[in-house]
């Protein structure tokens, strides 16, 4: 029983010995741009709450009393916070520091560490 326990774990050690090896890789920066605003909507949403009052105050400026600034500051307030966001994602993506996102890279992955690497000489990592 001994032995076979042995043999199990030098046969699962051995076979963490091989590396994982990925196809190269990018991050295109439309991609980045599109899916950092997707997530966040999803964790501001609780910005829907000034919304509904900005509609509330709508209905009540149709309804009760008249008040134009409502038209024109809403959709201007919703446009510019979206476009301060796109504005700072589109940003990330031409910085020198955060060009490392999206070059080329080959993944190497072992039991030990991850590795990014540009070419076989270079990590991404500097």
């Amino acid at each position: 029983m001994n032995r076979n326990l042995r043999n199990d774990h030098q046969n699962n050690r051995n076979n963490f010995n091989n590396n994982i090896k990925t196809k190269k890789y990018a991050l295109e920066p439309k991609s980045y741009i599109r899916i950092a605003m997707k997530l966040l909507l999803r964790k501001q949403w609780y910005w829907a709450v000034p919304v509904g009052i900005i509609i509330i105050n709508i209905i009540l400026n149709l309804t009760v009393y008249p008040n134009i600034w409502i038209y024109f500051l809403a959709p201007l307030v919703i446009i510019g916070y979206l476009a301060f966001w796109g504005i700072q994602f589109t940003g990330v993506t031409q910085l020198e520091q955060y060009k490392v996102m999206f070059q080329k890279m080959q993944y190497e992955i072992d039991h030990q560490q991850i590795l990014a690497k540009v070419n076989q000489k270079e990590w991404a990592c500097r």
